[in-house]
């Protein structure tokens, strides 16, 4: 086999293959060889089928077979040859018909994969790191302390944090409506986890009040049977109670934390699960510098046909989120600047996986998917069955991506910049 290969630009190829006759010949006198042996013909002992009959017989067959083989083999030994990687085959056009005593020969153009060049660097990379405040350790310890919240009945009116209980029915032109009523519900003032109008007209009343009120749900209202509809509410406010903050005390934290005694224990508990939180949005950024810096420092262009058909599956994501509506030049760009960055890191971290020799096994994306079931509080096997091949692969890429990344992480050294004054009381 001889080949030629002309480089169209980074990404696309122009390969010339050719095989004499005596390589055509030699494949397709093995294969009828090998169709003597195992076919069966009546009136004919196995083994013993005259060569003619088997060629009358699968001679095209034979021909289809054999000229898939050599373009087959044949792409395949010029990208082991020339290294390349090839993401399509298209516009083959192949010289004629293969054909007994004579040669084969066919062109086609591949679009590959680019060489990044990227090898693991001791980059600098500047970062900011996430420092430990203090009030986040109080700020936690109040929240536990808000938690223990106790409610008293309270003889007045209903005013911000007090808790009303309340009974209501609603109705649009006087009739009733599934899901406009409720008994004994409590309401929260000032947490605006209700109808903020129904919250706003709590205020100031008393235990034992009844009124009524029309609430406007707007156009936009989640429920299509009361957007843009005047529903009529019958209200009964059942209780009003005041809260009770605790003192935060060791007999609080020992009454409700189980995994602390005292005041001292629950806020050194609390420090190392900041500290851990904080380890990780700093390994996280640290990943994402450090990668940002491969891209910029490793520009390659794209296989055109990769880039549009991830576009392509991104916005039909997008209008399938979004039904009825169209896409705007604004949401086209933003698809295809996300669309270029994915296949950019795609490609990246792919080569660095090989040049780093980084793979998952079965095994290990396994494991993963274990995990999460057990976070999920899911059966493994009914976990497993949720997850088809394209999710499973999803899975070991991004395990297989985290790793390589890391590495590079390891290999970079990194430069702490000062806090930025202004962003200091940010957590």
């Amino acid at each position: 086999m001889e080949h030629t290969i002309k480089h169209l630009n980074a990404t696309e190829k122009e390969i010339s293959i050719a095989f004499p006759a005596s390589e055509v010949d030699e494949r397709l006198r093995s294969t009828f060889k090998r169709l003597a042996l195992t076919v069966t013909i009546p009136g004919f002992r196995p083994g013993k089928i005259p060569a003619a009959v088997i060629q009358q017989r699968y001679g095209k067959a034979v021909r289809e077979e054999t000229e898939q083989h050599l373009l087959e083999s044949g792409l395949q030994e010029v990208a082991e040859k020339e290294k390349l990687r090839p993401f399509r085959y298209a516009d083959i056009n192949k010289t004629g018909p293969l054909a007994d005593g004579a040669p084969f020969s066919f062109s086609c153009r591949v679009e590959v994969f680019p060489d990044t060049g990227a090898t693991a660097q001791e980059y600098m990379v500047e970062w900011t790191p996430i420092p430990l405040r203090e009030h986040l350790i109080d700020d936690e310890l109040e929240a536990f302390r808000r938690r223990q919240v106790s409610f008293t009945a309270a003889d007045r009116p209903a005013q911000e944090k007090d808790r009303t209980t309340i009974t209501f029915e609603g109705s649009v032109e006087g009739e009733k409506r599934p899901g406009l009523s409720g008994a004994d519900v409590p309401v929260l003032l000032g947490e605006k986890n209700f109808l903020p109008e129904i919250e706003a007209a709590l205020a100031g009343r008393r235990a034992g009040d009844k009124f009524d009120l029309t609430v406007n749900f707007p156009e936009t209202f989640h429920a299509k049977d009361l957007a843009g509809k005047a529903v009529d509410f019958s209200i009964e406010v059942r209780s009003v109670e005041e809260p009770r903050l605790p003192e935060l005390t060791d007999e609080l934290v020992a009454q409700h934390e189980p995994k602390a005694k005292t005041v001292a224990e629950l806020r050194d508990q609390i420090r190392r699960d900041i500290e851990r939180y904080l380890d990780e949005l700093n390994l996280e950024q640290k990943r994402h510098l450090t990668l940002d810096r491969y891209l910029k420092e490793h520009p390659f262009d794209l296989p055109p046909s990769l880039l549009s058909s991830e576009v392509a599956v991104r916005e039909k994501e997008h209008l399938e989120k979004n039904p009825g509506g169209a896409l705007s030049d604004e949401d086209k760009q933003k698809i295809a600047r996300d669309a270029e960055t994915a296949i950019r890191r795609f490609i990246l971290l792919s080569q660095l996986a090989e040049t780093l020799s980084v793979t998952v096994s079965e095994r290990e994306v396994e494991r993963e998917i274990e995990k999460e079931a057990a976070r999920y509080h899911i059966p493994v096997e009914h976990y497993k069955r949720y997850l088809d091949q394209g999710r499973w692969e999803q899975k070991r890429l991004a395990l297989r991506d985290e790793r390589v990344i890391d590495k590079l992480v390891e290999k970079a050294r990194f430069i702490e910049k000062p806090l930025d004054e202004s962003k200091k009381e940010q957590p």
